[in-house]
This record gives structure tokens, C-alpha cells and sequence, in this order.
């Protein structure tokens, strides 16, 4: 994602290690941890990012990678610890418990945070919702795949070399499986068992649940895992629990036909029975074991699979990633991301010019042609919402609720910073870029406000301000302000009032 993104804009990665090509467009910032373990690292990783939070703020966009501090306001969950928590059952108290404290330390995170969240699997949102009751707008934006890596065109180079390797014959079934034993090995025992004329390939780095068998054949982790993919025949994925699962979608990219779990959040990709097969756990011995002897049937699916891998590579991926980036940043409104994600090859080209600048650099649309091809099919009338709050606000929720209601006019949002200054700013050049007939802002605060204010004065158009309270008398009755910050709301408001066109209460 940093290579594609670094294309486009300024990228930094913070972590604690990073393998950086030399050519990299984009910058790596080292952050201090303690990798003794899982939980080790969890814990002091968001230490070492407090050291680094001027460096932090300077970003329009601190997209985590799960929870890990620094003050994001993108977040991808790449599992629900919780989730998986209640999915194990043949643990050591050891890891149960580490488990325990991280599940807890990411509870207390998303109990807390407020920005996007992007999942790499609907499964892992609805974790999210039902074990820690996330109710914001939550992204579902599955993993890519490396399609030139992960090809069917390996099996003509490695193909007969790897099943050499593995002590295999060339007419032999070989069905390979790649991660973890602990979330599967009962069923891959059970299966090698069922189906004894086909060979297994079991490439782990799992120390415990080993096991022999005549067909079996244990490997450990490789850096060429695509000469194993070259050499199988299918796939073999009987998880209790995978967010997603990388490795499904590399074996289908490989030209193979997998056979997963339906707890794999991969799955979601297949039609079962056409590119793969998803079964439930308590059939899936069973319903392998007969598929598998169908060596016509493996290779029309391994087709379909290809095919459909090819649509999920990286550049995907990152076109969707890049359309919540815009939406956090407050430079697009939710019809261009909608519009956006229907057609996911399409670009923001602009470079960054700083780190701080994404509101300003970033822009959907990947040609002018294309931009004046899509503005002729606009309404008449553009409108501006101004919102004084961030994407999950309630004002968030309300505008974009009034622009789904506005059908007739074409409805652009943007959305405050946490800076008052950059949001001025900000908003100015929105409102610049959008050139709306009317400006309607979202409650009376000083940026959103004066922004659209100072466009009004410049450009001419229509003003409209809502608000919620009158804020002068609610301040004076609380006595939640001083004098000063009394006056200066006063005129705030006074200066609202009087620009505005119209005053909505």
C-alpha cells in the first residue's frame, strides 16, 4: 500500500521494524517496543509512539494498522481479539490469558475512538459490533493479492521441481494447506485420514500439533511459499476462526481450488461451487474428502478462482483505501465515494506537497476529461455542506442524511479538523474547489463559519446557517465561558446571523 500510495502522496510509515526498498517513495520513522512477545509488543508499541506525536500531528491522515496508539483517525481491524478469543478452545492458560489482555486493552481502544474503521471482512465487522459495540460507519475493504507473484503461470517453472521437493509423483493428488495448526489441525488430521490417496502438504510454523501420517508431509515456513502453490492440486483452509485469510486468496490466485471453512472471512470472496468451495466445519471433512476425487471438477474451479483473485489485487485495495482518506480528509462528499468505489481503478493523481496538506493535495478524479465528462451529468444547483464536526458526529450523521434526502442537488461535505486554523483554511478551498450556489453550514463554530463567510463575501453566493442552540444565552446560563470567550462568541454569532441569507434553527 506505501508503494501505490507514495505514487500519489507523501507517506510515512511508523514502526519499529520496516523493510524499506531503497527506491521507496515513501519515509520510515523507527518507533521504540519491546518485542518480547505478543503482548509485550502490544503494550509498548503506543509508548514509543507518545515520543512521537508532534512528528503525528503534522499528518491529515495516522491510519493503524489494529490498535497501537498514536492518535489515528483510520483504523484497519485486521481481527476481532475477542472473537477469536471465544473461538479457541485447545489453548495453553498462557496464551489464553495473553490473549485475554490484549482482547481487553482492544476493547478499551475501540470504546474510545471515534474514527473510521476499515475491516478486511464483513465477519470481522460484524465482530466489531457485536463484541465491542462499535456503531460507527464501519468500511469493509478485503486484502489484496500480488497476482504477478501468485500465478497459475508458476506451475510451468515450478511445478515439477517443488512436488520433487515434497516426494510426490506426478499423478498423485496433492492438496496443500499454509498456516497455523492450532485453528485447524483436528480437521486436517481427520481429513488426511478420510481421503488416504491424496497427498498433504502441510507448510506451518506451528511447534505443537505435528502429526504422521504415510500422506502427510510437515514443512516449514519458506520464503518461495508460491513453488507449493505450483505444486498442489487444491487447497485445504478448515479454520475455527480467520479475520481473513491472506493465503485463501493467494491459492486462488495460484489457479487453485480452495477448500475453506465458512469462519474464514476469505470465504466471503467465494461462490462456493464455482471459483471454490465453502462448507460448515462440522461438514467439511466429509464434503473434501468426496470434492477431492474429482480431479476435472478441481481444475474448472482452480480456473474460476484465478479469475476472480485477479479482481482483489493491491491497486484495488488501495483505490478503496484511498476514498476513506478523502472522505476522513473532508475533500469528497459520500456520492463521489460511492461513485468512487463503483469504479475502483480510477485515480487521484495530485501528489502531496506535505505531510500536512492532505485536504488541500488530494482530490478524486483521474483526468480532466473525466472530470468534465462527470460534471455535465451534474444537477444545476450545487450545495456545500459545511459540517463543524468530524465523519461520526451527530452533525456528521445529520448531513449526510439531508444530502441523501437531497436527490435534485448535487451535495458536496466536508468536515472539521481537530485544528481550528487548518479547518478555516481547509474549508475555504473546499468551498473554492466546489464553487456551490449555496453554503449551508452545520451549527455556528469559528471555522465553518468564517470560512464560509469569507467565501460568501468573495464569490457571492447563497449562505445558510444552522444551529442548535442560541449559544450566547446557553454559554451566559451555564457560565461555561469567561468574558472573553463570552464576547467572542457573541460575535460569532452576530456576524453569523447577519451574513447568512437564512437562519435555520
Amino acid at each position: 500500500m506505501a508503494d501505490e500510495l507514495s505514487e500519489r502522496h507523501e507517506v510515512t510509515v511508523f514502526a519499529n521494524r520496516c523493510e524499506r526498498p531503497a527506491d521507496a517513495r515513501w519515509d520510515f520513522q523507527p518507533v521504540r517496543a519491546w518485542r518480547g512477545n505478543a503482548l509485550a509488543t502490544v503494550r509498548t508499541f503506543p509508548i514509543g509512539l507518545r515520543s512521537l506525536a508532534t512528528k503525528l500531528a503534522a499528518f491529515d491522515i495516522r491510519h493503524s494498522q489494529g490498535y497501537c496508539g498514536g492518535q489515528p483517525n483510520v483504523v484497519t481491524a485486521h481481527i476481532c481479539l475477542a472473537a477469536y478469543l471465544d473461538s479457541l478452545r485447545d489453548i495453553s492458560l498462557q496464551s489464553r490469558t495473553s490473549l485475554r489482555l490484549m482482547a481487553a486493552a482492544e476493547a478499551r481502544f475501540y470504546s474510545r475512538y471515534e474514527g473510521r474503521v476499515i475491516a478486511v471482512s464483513q465477519k470481522t465487522a460484524d465482530e466489531l459490533q457485536n463484541f465491542y459495540e462499535v456503531r460507527g460507519p464501519i468500511s469493509v475493504i478485503p486484502h489484496g493479492v500480488d497476482a504477478t507473484r501468485f500465478s497459475n503461470e508458476n506451475r510451468g517453472r515450478d511445478r515439477a521441481s517443488a512436488r520433487r521437493q515434497v516426494g510426490v509423483n506426478d499423478g498423485d493428488t496433492l492438496a496443500l494447506y499454509v498456516g497455523d495448526l492450532t485453528k485447524s489441525h483436528s480437521y486436517l488430521k481427520e481429513l488426511s485420514a478420510a481421503a488416504p490417496d491424496v497427498q498433504f502438504a502441510i507448510v506451518t510454523a506451528s511447534p505443537a500439533y505435528h502429526w504422521k501420517g504415510a500422506n502427510v508431509r510437515l514443512i516449514p515456513p519458506t520464503s518461495e511459499i508460491e513453488r507449493y502453490y505450483a505444486a498442489a492440486d487444491a487447497f485445504v483452509f478448515p479454520t475455527t476462526y480467520d479475520a481473513f485469510g491472506m493465503v485463501v486468496l493467494e491459492a486462488m490466485a495460484s489457479g487453485l481450488p480452495v477448500f475453506s471453512s465458512d469462519r474464514a472471512g476469505a470465504a466471503e470472496l467465494i461462490e462456493s461451487g464455482k471459483d471454490g468451495l465453502v462448507f460448515p466445519l462440522d461438514e467439511w471433512v466429509e464434503a473434501t474428502a468426496a470434492a477431492l476425487r474429482n480431479p476435472e471438477s478441481l481444475r474448472s474451479v482452480g480456473c474460476e478462482a484465478e479469475q476472480t483473485a485477479r479482481r482483489h489485487d493491491w491497486s484495488t485495495v488501495v483505490a478503496a483505501v484511498e476514498q476513506v482518506y478523502f472522505q476522513v480528509a473532508g475533500c469528497v462528499s459520500e456520492n463521489d465515494t460511492e461513485n468512487a468505489n463503483a469504479n475502483r481503478h480510477e485515480r487521484a493523481t495530485t501528489r502531496g506537497h506535505s505531510a500536512g496538506s492532505l485536504t488541500d493535495s488530494l482530490r478524486p478524479g483521474a483526468s480532466s476529461e473525466q472530470e468534465s465528462t462527470a460534471s455535465s451529468h451534474r444537477p444545476m444547483t450545487t450545495v456545500a455542506f459545511i459540517v463543524n464536526g468530524n465523519y461520526e458526529t451527530a452533525m456528521g450523521y445529520r448531513a449526510r442524511d439531508l444530502a441523501a434526502r437531497l436527490g435534485q442537488f448535487d451535495v458536496l461535505i466536508a468536515y472539521r479538523s481537530t485544528r481550528k486554523i487548518v479547518s478555516i483554511l481547509s474549508f475555504f478551498i473546499f468551498l473554492v474547489r466546489a464553487r456551490p450556489k449555496v453554503t449551508y453550514v452545520f451549527d455556528i463554530s469559528y471555522s465553518g463559519v468564517l470560512a464560509a463567510a469569507l467565501y460568501r463575501i468573495v464569490f457571492g453566493n447563497r449562505l445558510v446557517v444552522e444551529t442548535g442552540d442560541a449559544i450566547v444565552e446557553l454559554a451566559r446560563s451555564t457560565g461555561s465561558r469567561g468574558r472573553l470567550r463570552l464576547w467572542l462568541t457573541s460575535v460569532l454569532e452576530n456576524t453569523a446571523f447577519r451574513i447568512a441569507d437564512r437562519v435555520v434553527v
